[in-house]
Formats: C-alpha cells, structure tokens, sequence
C-alpha cells in the first residue's frame, strides 16, 4: 500500500479502495487511488441510487451457486449475495441486473464502487423494471464462503468464465422462484463489470436479452501502452481543460526525475523535495518504478476525471490551470510538479485530511502485503491488501493489462522503469506464473472471448469516453447492426453511469439517452406508455461523435 499516496489525492474526491478499476488496470494503481474514486463516485451518484447497501436485511443469499461450474464432480457450493429493488415494476416488465466486480466487500453503508449503475436505476424507472445486483465471487472476503482462503491453490475458481456462470445460474434460479413474469433481461455493468455484462450476453444469449456494457475493456494484453497514450492526450484535450503546455511540462518534469535518478546526488536531492519515507528509497529501481514509472509523483487521474471535482486530483482543467500557474514561477518541471504535490496535501488538508509524516513509496512493502492470503471484510484495514492480491491474480490468469511506461512510448511519467518485465514478475512474486504462463493466460481469453473485435455479439451498446484510457481496449465502432458504439466526447471512465446532477455536462445526458434509445428498441416491451423515449434527434452518435470515435479507433490500431 501507498497510504500516505492516497491521502495526498483524497479530498473531496475521497478517502475511504478499486478505482479503476476499476478498475483500474494494476492492483498498485487501484489500491493507491481508490479511496479518491470513490468518494468521488459516492458524491455524484447520492441518493437517487436505490441499489445501496445502508439495510443489511436487504441482502438476500442464493447458497446453491456452484463453486465450479466446468466440473460435474465437485460439488462444493457457496452463497452469493443479491438486491433485488422493485421499486419501479411494472407487470410484463423486464429485470435490470447490475453486475458488481473487483471491488471491496460489500458492508453496511458502503455502496460498491463497480455496482454504481444509477444509468440502470433511471432507466428502470422508464421501462418499469425490477432491478437487481448481484456480487462477484472472491470480492466478498470473509463473507465468501467458498474456499477457506486465498491461497493461490484456492484462487483456481476466481475467472470471468466462473462469474458468468454464477450470473447465469442466479438468474436460472431467481428468474424460476420468484420472478417468472419479467418480460426481458438487460444486464448492466461497467468497467471489469462492463466486460463481464458484454460476455453475458454473447454467451447466454437465452437468458439475456440486451447488455449495456459501459468503458468495458474486451482486449486482453500484457504490455497495455495505450493506457498511457490516452493518459498523455488526456492532459492535452480541450474538452476537458487539458493543454499542450500541461503535457509539455508534466512529462518534462517526469523526465528531469529520471535523469536525476542517475546520481547519488540527484536521487537524495528528490527524496528531500518530495519528503519521502525511509533510507535512500529510490536507490531501489522498483521504488521508482512503483512511484515515478506507475501513475505520476503528483496525482493526476484522466480515467476519473469530473468537471464536477473540486479537487486536482480528479479535474483535468482545474490540474492544468493550476500547474500552468506553477510552471510561471519555478525553474524547472521537476519544481512545477513540487509545487503541485504541496498544494494536493494543502487541500487535502482544507478538508480535514491531515498531511502525511511522509510519502511512502516502498515496493516491497506493498508486495508483502499481497502475500497475506487470508480472508478480511471490508472495514479491516487490510482489505486493500485483498482486493490487490485478487484483482492482482485476474490480471496474471486472465486479463494483463499492465499500464506500462517504456523508454520511447508516450507515457507522460518517468519512462524505462515501469516496463513489461516489470509488471510481469509480480505475478512470479505472488503466485508462481513466469512470464511465458502469462502471456499464454491472455492469449487463452482472447482466443476464447474474441477480443475487441467482439464477433458474434449482438444486442450490446458500448459507451466509451474519450479521456478514459480503458476505451483503448473497448468496441468504438459496432461492426454488426445489433451491435452499437456509442463515443463520448470529454467523458472519463464510467461518467454517464453517475446520476443525473445540476451542472452535469451534456454529452452525459445525451449518452444516458442514447442508451435509452437501444434498449427501447430492442425490447419487445418498449412500447407507448411502457416508458418515456427521448427524442432521437439528441441521440450523441451520429456526425462529429461517431468521426471521433472512428479516429480513436485509428489511431488505437496505428
């Protein structure tokens, strides 16, 4: 953990996990950003959502979910948590399922950061559909039930593959026992969540009608450099207050930090300005790397940017005006970007945040912590710990996604630190899988889901926002008519998922419609009375919208 990291970001945007995400590509830069995200998250979602977890006598358990579903031989079961909300059901209406992911367990009070679908609440509220969430096995912690711990041995069952099936199966179940008369069902999810909602669809097409996959990564890949090619042309788009001159001077501050990384001199005389904890730290390669190479020295998030955030952490214009200013009265980069980093702690601290003793940047200190194997709930302090080790574990099985920053890429940090090799051995470190295990571990999901080029996919809408690195890996273009795009210029991961807000941009709204629209058209429900349609004529996809997506697209095969 880096927990004097992630109190420099919190702030209005948050202290409290997962963002990325999410989910966020690598466990490091989820574990060190998530409490930002969501509070973030919690902030603009408040309370429309109906989809919390503030009762736990809503929590329901379907306790006949099968711990492996690709072996008739083991029988062993484990109970799955559920919520179900009809608050807004209409007879002959559909079921609305959100898919929760890699996330924090579930708690008291706590909404989950991947089970935010207040797109899907509103929704359900136009087409009188009973909603529910459903939780992903592992994630629940001391409350999964399945194996006595995460020990790797016992990590064998956590996949996408095995997720899906539990989908599949609760809704056999539920959709039998007490919810025979729902029309239709849309699954909904985003990020990891928005992967396993698209997958949903494409392999039970029986059991789900449509899927509303939003930022959901489909390509799996080791060396993910586009993340950070978004991440450098986040910092210079307009629509999001970012500029040529914020690039120029965050990359050239990363690169002045690497040249000083060449001397004695020059890595003490970092430690010092940046008031780093513990003895000459970035003597130790993986420190810089884990520092400098992973997501920045000062905390700048594209992924989750809001124009609704107070803090610079999680608003590009505010970030970009405030370090332009910075730039004007130092020396050099490396100065503008010390500058930054004391004025984050200053508004942390604005909002109660106290300042850190110090910034922890101890590679070896998170990865012990990703050793611990046995299971917390989510108010341990060690559920970080967790969720790194079972998000950690998906990557080296399954997914890779390693945001990488190479010597000669367009990553906007310390480059030739934080490279595939790098990334890599943390799967030896945790788990035992070389780097030759890895690759073939990708190459098995690709082979089996088929990538983003998605084929055989139908009835599935993927919202993708320009600033968010994810789309990278997403569908911009739907290659079958049933199969929709929809590019959403200036939005970041997720964005049009939030609640609708005073102040709320419009490219959301009219995305939150566009959405609308295909799940009225593919219903059989949707008909005059069952809900209210919007105009079409706001629909964002056409024209200028769909040339963005298509260049993105370009330039992501370039």
């Amino acid at each position: 953990n880096k927990p004097n990291r992630a109190a420099m970001m919190a702030s209005v945007c948050g202290v409290r996990w997962l963002c990325s995400f999410l989910m966020v590509g690598t466990a490091m830069a989820w574990q060190r950003h998530h409490e930002t995200v969501q509070r973030l998250w919690n902030e603009l979602q408040e309370a429309e959502t109906t989809l919390d977890l503030s009762d736990p006598s809503k929590i329901q358990k379907y306790c006949d979910q099968k711990l492996d579903h690709f072996d008739p031989q083991n029988p062993k079961t484990w109970c799955q948590r559920f919520l179900t909300n009809a608050t807004f059901e209409k007879p002959g209406g559909p079921a609305f399922i959100c898919i929760d992911g890699e996330d924090y367990p579930w708690q008291s009070g706590k909404r989950p950061y991947t089970m935010a679908c207040n797109n899907m609440v509103q929704l359900a509220k136009e087409f009188g559909a009973i909603m529910l969430a459903v939780e992903h096995r592992y994630y629940g912690g001391a409350d999964f039930d399945g194996v006595p711990d995460f020990t790797t041995k016992n990590l064998k069952y956590l996949t996408s593959r095995q997720a899906l099936a539990d989908l599949n199966q609760f809704w056999g179940w539920i959709s039998t026992t007490s919810l025979p008369a729902v029309s239709e069902v849309v699954v909904f999810g985003g990020s990891y969540p928005g992967s396993l909602s698209a997958w949903a669809r494409k392999l039970y097409p029986e059991s789900f009608r449509a899927s509303v996959a939003s930022s959901a990564p489909l390509l799996a890949q080791a060396n993910f450099v586009g993340y950070n090619d978004v991440v450098a042309s986040a910092l210079t788009a307009p629509s999001v207050g970012g500029s040529p001159e914020c690039l120029a001077t965050y990359s050239k501050g990363h690169a002045e930090l690497k040249e000083m990384m060449t001397r004695a001199e020059g890595r003490r005389a970092v430690e010092k300005k940046f008031n780093l904890c513990g003895y000459n730290p970035l003597d130790d390669e993986n420190n810089i790397a884990y520092w400098a190479g992973q997501d920045g020295i000062v905390a700048t998030i594209p992924q989750y940017n809001s124009a609704t955030c107070e803090h610079t952490s999680c608003n590009m214009k505010l970030f970009c005006g405030n370090l332009s200013i910075m730039t004007k009265s130092t020396v050099s980069a490396i100065d503008a970007l010390q500058l930054m980093h004391d004025f984050q702690i200053q508004e942390n601290e604005a909002r109660g945040q106290p300042a850190p003793a110090c910034t922890d940047v101890s590679y070896a200190k998170y990865v012990d912590g990703m050793k611990r194997t046995e299971k917390v709930s989510g108010t341990d302090p060690k559920a970080g710990d967790q969720f790194g080790r079972l998000w950690t574990y998906q990557t080296c099985n399954e997914f890779g996604w390693y945001q990488t920053c190479e010597t000669g890429s367009n990553c906007p940090y310390t480059q030739g630190y934080n490279t595939i090799h790098w990334a890599l051995e943390l799967c030896s470190l945790l788990f035992d899988m070389s780097p030759g295990d890895v690759l073939h571990n990708i190459d098995k999901t690709n082979e089996f889901y088929g990538g983003a080029a998605y084929p055989g996919a139908t009835y599935t809408v993927f919202p993708n926002g320009e600033v968010d690195p994810w789309h990278w890996q997403s569908t911009l273009v739907g290659e079958d008519p049933t199969v929709d795009a929809i590019f959403v210029k200036g939005a970041s991961h997720c964005e049009w998922m939030h609640a609708v807000k005073p102040g709320m941009p419009g490219m959301l709204i009219e995305a939150k419609k566009a959405i609308q629209n295909k799940i009225a058209s593919w219903l059989p429900m949707a008909e005059p009375g069952k809900h209210t349609k919007p105009e079409a004529t706001k629909d964002p996809e056409p024209a200028k919208d769909a040339k963005d997506a298509k260049d993105a697209k370009d330039a992501k095969d370039a």
